[in-house]
């Protein structure tokens, strides 16, 4: 998968409207650019996955 950029400044959501977002949507990772730009990122997939284990587990 790839990431999602969607043009969403026309919107001008409010951070309450973002949250309420990123809540119904909590698999995927969400992000809100200064311009108004929502990225949408799909879920780690198991090989980076289980790098950011790996690197978690020595902190």
């Amino acid at each position: 998968m790839e990431t999602l950029t969607i043009n969403a400044s026309n919107a001008a959501l409010t951070e309450a409207q973002f949250y309420d977002i990123c809540r119904q949507n909590e698999g995927l990772h969400s992000e809100m650019t200064a311009q108004g730009d929502l990225i949408v990122m799909p879920p780690v997939g198991s090989l980076s996955g289980d790098r950011e284990m790996l690197l978690g587990a020595k902190v």
